[in-house]
């Protein structure tokens, strides 16, 4: 059993030594912990993948909703003629703009709601 220092100290050495052949790798783990078993590393090395893969996972989320962002801006910028517009401003001009009915404001609001709409 290993203790939640030795998986950071393993998931570590595991990425101080990117490029080095495997075998190399987990003989820096077995010097530096030594009592990690095989199922211990591959324990943490999971871990560290679900990791890496929720945090890629964020980011692709983050950088839709920016895109969304840039498009609403963008394009309240282009329908007012103000291209000094900021976010709230584009936003409450956009709000504005789908009370009186325009189905484009519309769209336009409700993909910064919803984080599955692709915006387009």
């Amino acid at each position: 059993m290993i203790t939640e220092q030795d998986a950071q100290r393993i998931a570590m050495i595991f990425v101080e030594t990117t490029g080095l052949p495997i075998s190399e790798r987990l003989k820096r783990v077995h010097a530096a912990v030594p009592h990690a078993t095989e199922d211990d590393i591959k324990r943490v090395l999971k871990t560290q993948h679900e990791i890496a893969q929720m945090e890629a996972t964020d980011a692709a989320v983050e950088a839709a909703a920016v895109q969304k962002m840039v498009r609403l801006l963008d394009r309240a910028k282009e329908i007012s003629g103000n291209r000094n517009m900021n976010t709230g401003e584009a936003i409450a001009f956009l709000a504005e703009l789908a009370e009186g009915g325009s189905e484009e404001a519309k769209q336009l609001l409700e993909s910064i709601n919803d984080p599955f709409q692709d915006g387009d």
